[in-house]
């Protein structure tokens, strides 16, 4: 088969999307395919509003002049990035006479509604309607989780399979040299408007007040940045910190040095999108602290995991730091040896999977 694989970012940019294209693209070249991923040559850089706007139109241009240029090919696999990529991916996939498979990172317009970054009318049902229209063209439609597929199926002609991102395998970095005395949280990653934050500083509020030893920080970045340390700074705290995005080599082993790790997600967003910073988080053995949605697929799949997790909805500050102050302290997680050999069973699986849906489906 001859394959192209289209995504803002592409390898060797550093997004999460571009690895996950960059795996699949190495398992089916394996498999003797022809493939080509193409993206728009960008590197990842924060956009809002207009920027936003202009570098996802300049993204979509590009991508589909060098699918144009590409010559034929029997599949298309789009994921989400930029917003609207599955309808540019259908009618290149018309044009090429090319069977068209959609990987959804995210439901739009729904998730843009759901987080009021646009108001529902004219223009979102425009959007909507274009959806529509790239969904019910896809040979293969693929959700992350099951909700997300409840909410893509009501588009689609046939059955949305589901398979949740793999996480990248991390490089393994000397574990960093700690004096510290006391306990840690951490948030690591975006932080953006999907994300909540506020029920997170409430408990580090709570527990400051009840002058125990842990510590709140973020490492990243994200939209919701500012208005989050503005809030950090109204409610006085002192042991909450904030750094920027961990270099690639050092954040298993910072991320290992944690007591907890955190993951959020506003309940309004369940089912458009998936965070993806569980896909790593599961592997390392270290309690888990979830603020978001309590019922549905995310946190379903977490009263799974083996290790500590505890589920939370927003507000429930006091509980989160009731849960924090009990648990015990924890042991370092798994060798990173042996948490890089799982990652890679997990992307073997993964891409042994879109391997066998894609060559199950006869081509011209």
């Amino acid at each position: 088969m001859r394959v192209l694989l289209l995504n803002q970012f592409v390898p060797p940019a550093q997004p999460p999307t571009a690895k996950l294209v960059g795996d699949l693209a190495e398992a089916l070249r394996a498999a003797g395919h022809e493939v080509r991923c193409i993206g728009s040559g960008r590197t990842y850089a924060p956009a809002r509003g207009a920027r936003r706007i202009l570098r996802d139109l300049t993204a979509h241009c590009q991508i589909g002049w060098a699918v144009m240029k590409a010559g034929r090919c029997d599949w298309i696999v789009a994921l989400s990035d930029p917003t609207g990529l599955p309808v540019t991916a259908r009618v290149l996939a018309i044009i090429k006479r090319a069977h068209l498979a959609h990987w959804a990172m995210d439901v739009y317009p729904q998730t843009a509604i759901a987080l009021g970054a646009v108001k529902e009318g004219f223009l979102t049902r425009m959007i909507a309607g274009a959806m529509h229209f790239a969904y019910r063209g896809c040979k293969l439609l693929v959700a992350l989780d099951r909700d997300m597929k409840e909410e893509i199926a009501v588009h689609g002609r046939r059955p949305v399979a589901v398979l949740a991102p793999w996480p990248p395998e991390p490089l393994e970095g000397p574990l960093p040299q700690t004096t510290r005395k006391g306990r840690r949280w951490v948030y690591s990653g975006n932080l953006g408007r999907a994300h909540e934050y506020e029920t997170l500083l409430q408990a580090q509020q709570v527990l400051e007040a009840r002058e125990t030893d842990w510590e709140l920080w973020f490492q990243g970045t994200g939209s919701a940045r500012a208005e989050a340390q503005a809030l950090a700074a109204r409610l006085g705290l002192k042991n909450c910190h904030w750094s920027g995005y961990v270099p690639e080599r050092e954040l298993l082993p910072a991320l290992m040095t944690a007591d907890v790790l955190i993951a959020t997600q506003r309940p309004e967003t369940r089912g458009l999108l998936w965070p993806s910073k569980l896909s790593l988080m599961r592997h390392l053995e270290i309690p888990i602290a979830w603020v978001g949605p309590m019922e549905g697929a995310v946190a379903d799949w977490l009263r799974r995991q083996t290790g500590p997790c505890g589920l939370f909805a927003p507000g429930q500050a006091t509980a989160l730091a009731d849960w924090l102050e009990r648990l015990p302290v924890s042991r370092q997680g798994e060798q990173m040896s042996a948490i890089g050999k799982n990652i890679r069973a997990e992307r073997e699986a993964g891409t042994q999977w879109w391997l066998e849906q894609l060559t199950s489906r006869p081509v011209q």
